[in-house]
């Protein structure tokens, strides 16, 4: 009898176990496998146009975090493999002047209607002389920092920050408030720093842009599905986070980055083109629809030698992303 009655608890311990692993939740995948296909395509083809030895795209759900595509792709002997490595290498990224920014209207001592001079596209600041990418064309002159912005002017975002700081720590310990992680081992100066020539992951500044684009909201980026984790109920202040997306609103009707504009959903975003030791950057990070926005997107191209146009290049990849997702994604 005692045997009976110890084998049948025996086997209600296995019932109960199997039951439970059963109910278990077993991780779901944000990713969707579509858009993935699709952003790897379209990468992959922008990467040939282009002449890119890498590539990278990332695409986000605004009000989630949800990483709904992730390609990461290099060159390795004439083909093209893929490297999710490149996700969280930390590099130079002249989009780093939009957060510059935003740290600098957030002083109050300037706003976007403000006007700087540019001069001829060159400046000397300290030991630096920090160029415009039209220099050799005279550059811009007189710009507001709207403009400033939207034409990639380097010169107009070191001077807002110089006057919106006068305390170098006290301007870095705003940028980590706003989610930004420092880079400790920067040896530049100031004006380097604010311009975005410091290493910072992908990940990172998406999660930046992606809390512009969800109102001022920081969410955390994951790749498993579950309900949003805020970082940051509120980055910066909401008439900041306004300008911001007025600015970048703008960047794409009248500044560098038109070839992002699309016909069939309002997008805004911004570009850059930095020129590394380990090559020449081409970067776009925008979002869309631009009055209620649902996806954050970041595209990236690294070629060897100019041309590289951060507008001309990752700007048309990432419109072709856009349309592909509100095509298929609605």
């Amino acid at each position: 009898m005692m045997k009976k009655v110890f084998f049948a608890a025996f086997v209600l311990l296995i019932v109960m176990g199997f039951a439970a692993c059963s109910n278990k939740q077993v991780p779901v995948s944000t990713v969707n496998l579509q858009l993935q296909n699709s952003v790897d395509s379209l990468l992959k083809q922008g990467m040939g146009e282009y002449g890119a030895t890498e590539g990278m795209a990332i695409v986000v759900e605004t009000s989630t975090g949800n990483l709904r595509a992730m390609v990461g792709l290099k060159e390795n002997s004439g083909k093209l493999v893929s490297d999710t490595t490149l996700f969280s290498k930390a590099r130079e990224t002249f989009l780093f002047r939009s957060a510059s920014l935003l740290a600098a209207l957030e002083t109050g001592n300037v706003s976007l209607d403000d006007m700087f001079d540019t001069y001829a596209g060159i400046d000397v600041v300290g030991q630096d002389t920090i160029y415009d990418h039209n220099w050799r064309k005279g550059g811009y002159g007189e710009l507001s920092l709207l403009q400033g912005l939207a034409y990639n002017s380097s010169i107009a975002i070191d001077k807002a920050v110089d006057v919106a700081y006068q305390d170098k720590d006290v301007f870095l310990q705003k940028l980590e408030q706003m989610g930004l992680e420092k880079d400790s081992t920067f040896k530049g100066s100031w004006p380097l720093y604010a311009l975005g020539f410091h290493h910072i992951k992908p990940v990172n500044f998406v999660s930046f842009f992606n809390a512009i684009a969800n109102g001022g909201k920081m969410v955390s980026l994951k790749s498993q599905d579950s309900s949003a984790i805020v970082i940051d109920s509120m980055i910066a202040e909401k008439k900041n986070i306004e300008s911001m997306k007025k600015t970048f609103r703008f960047y794409v009707t009248n500044g560098l980055g038109k070839k992002a504009e699309s016909k069939m959903v309002n997008v805004a975003g911004t570009s850059g083109t930095i020129h590394t030791d380990d090559g020449i950057y081409a970067d776009f990070c925008g979002y869309f629809p631009v009055e209620k926005p649902k996806y954050t997107v970041f595209v990236s191209y690294k070629r060897p030698e100019i041309p590289v146009s951060g507008g001309g290049m990752a700007g048309q990849t990432f419109r072709k992303i856009a349309e592909q997702i509100m095509k298929t994604c609605k």
